[in-house]
């Protein structure tokens, strides 16, 4: 399937920017990866494990082969934050001043080995450790969202914006699940799904943290908020939820926001102090 247009593509648009030629790019990359990951979706999977239940494809490798490559030939100066080749102890997930390129090959693995089509690739740039360019692609929903610095952000074309809320009773929220199944930190997890969950309308658990912020971007989820995340699942979706108007945060609300931090919140000005204190608590 063709790659959903957007605005920030076209030659007209953005074009101040200086970040436009690493869009392009980026774009280009995930229309390529794009193609591979639809294609696998729908083929039997050869699957390995990173543990008990972390798992990693066949696809997961190549894609990020591919899109790995493409950047070292053109860019070989820059450096990479990219889920799997820190698995395989190439890279640290630590953010430089160098430009430094944030991939998740597929994020929602285990969404696509079911064959669940929530999942994507997600591909973030950051120059001097500030997230410049985002996108998120899944080629199973036909669903892209993009961004610029500066530039506001989009799905499949169309200006998206956060939530207007400002009451928790009336948010739907999306979290996840740890790969840590240990009785410690489940019962973190679990006291904290209790007590957000006694206070909204209800939670969601797709299983794709990036398309998770990105769906509080465009104001289907009114928050989003999990444990455990890697800079590589967020760092995209975070430029979304920025450039819509939104406000990414560890779980404390910390003005500063590090993206390797390992927690995120992901919601607007107005929801973020209530959201704290039930995550926090």
């Amino acid at each position: 399937s063709q790659i959903p247009t957007t605005p920030l593509s076209s030659s007209e648009s953005a074009s101040a920017s200086p970040y436009k030629e690493y869009f392009d790019f980026a774009l280009e990359l995930a229309e390529a990866a794009g193609k591979m990951i639809n294609e696998a979706f729908h083929a039997p999977k050869l699957i390995s494990f990173k543990d008990q239940v972390d798992l990693v494809t066949e696809s997961d490798k190549a894609v990020e082969d591919m899109v790995m490559s493409r950047i070292k030939a053109k860019y070989p100066s820059h450096t990479f934050v990219a889920e799997e080749s820190i698995a395989a102890g190439d890279f640290d997930e630590v953010l430089t001043d160098t430009p430094t390129w944030i991939i998740d090959p597929i994020d929602g693995t285990t969404n696509f080995v079911h064959k669940h089509p929530f999942a994507c690739i997600s591909i973030a740039l950051a120059i001097d450790q500030v997230i410049v360019v985002g996108i998120v692609y899944n080629p199973m929903m036909e669903e892209l969202f993009t961004a610029i610095k500066g530039e506001g952000s989009y799905r499949n074309g169309e200006t998206i914006s956060v939530t207007k809320k400002d009451n928790l009773k009336h948010c739907l929220v999306g979290t996840g699940f740890p790969y840590d199944r240990s009785p410690e930190n489940l019962a973190l997890v679990l006291g904290r799904v209790s007590r957000v969950l006694t206070e909204v309308r209800d939670i969601r658990r797709a299983g794709s943290a990036a398309l998770d912020v990105c769906y509080v971007a465009m104001g289907v989820l009114d928050i989003y908020y999990e444990a455990g995340v890697h800079a590589w699942d967020i760092a995209a979706g975070c430029l979304m939820l920025t450039e819509a108007g939104g406000v990414a945060t560890g779980f404390k609300g910390e003005e500063k926001f590090d993206i390797c931090n390992r927690e995120v919140v992901a919601t607007n000005a107005a929801l973020l102090p209530q959201i704290v204190k039930l995550i926090d608590a």
